[in-house]
C-alpha cells in the first residue's frame, strides 16, 4: 500500500472558539466518481464528487490542521493557522486501489478498491497480536519486581515454609534432597538480579517457629502457616514481656471502654425513666380530667331529663284544660244557637200577631 506525505500550507482562518485542542480535517473529492474513506474502527465512509464538471485535474484533496491555542486573535478577531495538504491524482489513486494517509490516519479508495480493503489497525493477524501482547507482557515484567523463594531440607523436618510478599501469604515448598538446609531466594528488578542465601539448619533444630531476615526482599520466614495468614507487609518479633504488656494496655483500653459504655447507658435508662413518669403523670392527669368531665356530663344529662319529665307533665296538664275548656265553649255555642233561634222565632211571632191585629 502506497504512503503520501503531506505538504505544509498556510491556510485560511479557524472558526473562531477559546484555547484547547482543535482538528480540522477536510476530504475533497473533486474527481467525477464516488470514492470511499476508511477509519481506524475500519469505517467505510463514501464520498460524492464535489463537482460533476471539474475545472482542473481530477484529483482528491485532503487539509487538516489543528492547534493547542486559541483560534482568534486579542481583538476576537479569527486567527490564521497552518495546516496541511495532500493532493492525490485520480489516476494514482485508480492505479493502486488504497492509499493510506498516515497523517490524518484514514485509508483513501476507489470504490472497487474498497470492496476488500480494510485499514491497517484492523488487519492485525494472531501471529502479530501475539507477538504484541508478548512484547506488552515482557516490557511489564521488567517494570515488576519478581522473587523467586526455593527451600531444602535433607532431613525432611518440613515440607513447606510460608512468608508474606508485601500484604500477601506466600506457601514456600521444601525439597528434601542431599545437602545444606537453606533458604534461596532470588530477585530481579529492572534486568538486574540478586541473590540471597539463608541458612536453615539452626532455624530448623530449634523450638523457634519464626526466622527474622535482615536486608532481605522479605522479612521473615516461619513454619506457622497462620503467623504468615494474620501478617501483613512487615513482620515483627516481640518478646513474651512485650506482648504482655501490649495485652494489659489493651484489657485496660477495653475495660475503660466497657466503663464509659455502662455510664453511657445508665444516662440513657435515666432519661428514659424520666420520660416515663412525664408520660404518667401525664396520663394521671388526662384520667383526671376525664372523671371531671364525666361527672359534668352526668349531672348535665341529669338535670336534662328531669326539665324534660317536668315539661311533658306541664304539657300534660296545659292540654288537659285546654280540652275542658273547648268542651265549656262547645256547650255555650250550643246553647246559645238554641237561645238564640227561640228569640227569633218569638219575634216573628210578635210580627205576625201584630200584622193580624191591623186587619181586624
Amino acid at each position: 500500500m502506497k504512503s503520501i506525505d503531506p505538504t505544509r500550507l498556510n491556510l485560511g482562518p479557524l472558526t473562531r472558539c477559546s484555547a484547547g485542542y482543535y482538528y480540522e480535517l477536510l476530504i475533497q473529492n473533486c474527481t467525477t466518481d464516488t470514492i470511499v474513506i476508511i477509519d481506524h474502527e475500519n469505517n467505510k465512509i463514501p464520498i460524492p464528487p464535489a463537482s460533476l464538471t471539474p475545472m482542473a485535474a481530477e484529483a482528491v484533496m485532503v487539509l487538516w490542521r489543528k492547534t493547542l491555542d486559541s483560534t482568534a486573535t486579542t481583538n476576537n478577531n479569527p486567527k490564521a493557522i497552518s495546516g496541511y495538504q495532500v493532493r492525490i491524482p485520480k489516476h494514482l489513486l485508480m492505479g493502486e486501489g488504497c492509499i493510506f494517509l498516515k497523517a490524518v490516519n484514514v485509508v483513501i479508495c476507489s470504490e472497487a478498491g474498497s470492496i476488500n480493503a480494510c485499514h491497517p489497525s484492523a488487519s492485525m493477524n494472531y501471529e502479530t497480536a501475539a507477538y504484541e501482547i508478548k512484547k506488552h507482557l515482557t516490557e511489564m515484567a521488567d517494570e515488576i519486581p519478581t522473587i523467586s523463594l526455593m527451600a531444602n531440607d535433607p532431613k525432611s523436618r518440613f515440607n513447606k515454609l510460608y512468608t508474606v510478599v508485601g500484604d500477601m501469604p506466600v506457601d514456600i515448598p521444601v525439597t528434601n534432597i542431599f545437602g545444606e538446609a537453606n533458604l534461596k531466594m532470588i530477585f530481579s528488578y529492572q534486568g538486574k538480579s540478586s541473590e540471597y542465601n539463608i541458612d536453615l539448619e539452626e532455624f530448623l533444630n530449634s523450638t523457634e517457629n519464626v526466622l527474622e531476615l535482615d536486608n532481605c526482599p522479605i522479612g521473615f520466614v516461619t513454619t506457622n502457616k497462620a503467623i504468615a495468614e494474620r501478617s501483613s507487609g512487615e513482620y515483627k518479633k516481640i518478646s513474651q514481656a512485650e506482648a504482655n504488656r501490649l495485652l494489659k494496655q489493651q484489657k485496660e483500653r477495653l475495660d475503660h471502654e466497657k466503663e464509659a459504655a455502662d455510664e453511657q447507658h445508665k444516662a440513657e435508662m435515666r432519661i428514659k425513666d424520666q420520660e416515663l413518669d412525664a408520660i404518667k403523670t401525664r396520663l394521671r392527669m388526662a384520667e383526671s380530667e376525664y372523671e371531671r368531665l364525666k361527672s359534668e356530663y352526668d349531672s348535665f344529662t341529669g338535670n336534662v331529663n328531669a326539665r324534660v319529665k317536668i315539661n311533658e307533665n306541664e304539657f300534660k296538664a296545659a292540654k288537659a284544660a285546654s280540652s275542658a275548656s273547648e268542651e265549656k265553649w262547645k256547650t255555650i255555642g250550643v246553647y246559645g244557637a238554641l237561645a238564640l233561634g227561640g228569640i227569633t222565632l218569638l219575634i216573628k211571632a210578635i210580627q205576625l200577631g201584630s200584622k193580624a191585629a191591623a186587619f181586624v
